[in-house]
């Protein structure tokens, strides 16, 4: 999601930050500094305030012409490094999970990340859904994603806290974790059920012979995938995340 504040102070800043928007009110600046000390100052006075109207008209020109053109592109970057974020954030979690012998967590990763990149694919089946469905859909994957990926670096301090503690002592943890790895799994199921409903309503819509009853029949069932997806990253919420585990990394 991006955020409205740095979205707006991005846009503003490529407003006011164009070359000649920038060049010419520093020149005003010199200009009308340097008519100050002069005893005939017109020229560069005269200079200044045409130098000053450059600027504004610049700066006017594009709020007026190009807002539009420059927030899209302004977005494009915003989301670029978001996603750059995401992809450093996901390979450094990938690496962790990989250092111990349990290949469960990092599987269920991976299928995770291929699923959700199945739905965000400029390409994707979704995206021949109709607005409404298809934002329920992108909004729900989204945040089961980052419930499951939140609950997978939580197991990484629960794994480097269990490594501290008697394996009697660490039992309750151990338990935690397998669940932890349960809901991710089952959460991914639940991306792929989404995903072959999405598909299935898709095709009776294209389809010669799809009736109305058909469609109405997949819609539900894909609004059912959606439900079970929403209680599955309610469990993960209540399973906590990354920091659930500080207090006691700290107290050992």
């Amino acid at each position: 999601m991006i955020d409205k504040q740095t979205f707006r102070r991005r846009v503003l800043l490529r407003i006011i930050g164009h070359p000649v928007t920038t060049w010419s009110g520093v020149a005003s600046v010199a200009l009308g500094t340097v008519a100050m000390f002069l005893s005939d100052p017109a020229i560069p006075a005269f200079a200044a305030v045409t130098a000053l109207l450059v600027s504004l008209g610049m700066a006017g020109y594009n709020l007026i012409y190009r807002v539009e053109d420059l927030s899209k592109d302004t977005i494009a970057n915003i989301q670029g490094e978001e996603e750059e974020k995401v992809a450093r954030r996901l390979q450094t979690l990938r690496v962790k999970l990989t250092e111990d012998r349990d290949e469960r967590d990092e599987q269920a990763l991976d299928d995770l990340v291929a699923l959700v990149g199945a739905f965000r694919d400029e390409r994707s089946i979704v995206r021949q859904l109709d607005t409404v469905t298809a934002t329920e859909i992108l909004v729900g994957v989204d945040r089961l994603f980052e419930q499951c990926v939140s609950a997978l670096e939580g197991s990484i301090k629960n794994r480097e806290l269990m490594e501290r503690l008697s394996r009697e002592a660490s039992e309750p943890l151990r338990a935690q974790r397998e669940e932890v790895i349960a809901q991710v799994q089952a959460g991914v199921r639940e991306l792929g059920n989404i995903l072959s409903g999405a598909q299935k309503l898709v095709a009776r819509k294209v389809a010669s012979d799809g009736s109305a009853t058909a469609i109405k029949s997949e819609t539900e069932e894909l609004r059912r995938s959606l439900e079970l997806a929403s209680r599955v990253e309610e469990r993960m919420r209540g399973l906590g995340g990354e920091h659930q585990y500080d207090e006691y990394l700290k107290e050992t």
